[in-house]
């Protein structure tokens, strides 16, 4: 059973994104809004259990505030690490070397040996 605070909560969502779907710039993302809040909703109308109700209606609450803040209506890659590089900000700049591209390694040999001929040069004169 849906208790009325929840479709209190639910009504006011779906009328939340009706209306931030209005106000958007973009027409074509004006009908994704809605088809999508009409998909998730007609989906989700099946839930009888409070606790998926609340979470489906968090969920929907947080999209919308993530597409308010950001201006992307389309849903958060859920799949992709969010600090994947925290990691490296940890590490002092010294150690960390950019990789060689090996085909460069025939360069770099080349311009160690003019450099050394150059140091020569300075050397004897």
């Amino acid at each position: 059973m849906v208790s009325g605070t929840d479709a209190q909560r639910a009504l006011q969502l779906f009328r939340s994104l009706l209306k931030t779907a209005s106000t958007w710039k973009d027409p074509y993302e004006q009908k994704y809004i809605r088809q999508e809040a009409r998909a998730q909703f007609i989906a989700n109308r099946h839930l009888k259990d409070p606790d998926a109700i609340a979470e489906r209606i968090q969920d929907g609450m947080e999209r919308l505030e993530y597409a308010l803040h950001y201006g992307i209506p389309y849903p958060r890659l859920s799949h992709v690490k969010q600090s994947p590089r925290r990691q490296y900000l940890d590490k002092p700049q010294d150690s960390v070397e950019a990789p060689k591209p090996s085909g460069l390694s025939k360069l770099d040999q080349a311009l160690a040996k003019k450099a050394a001929e150059k140091q020569a040069q300075w050397d004897s004169s």
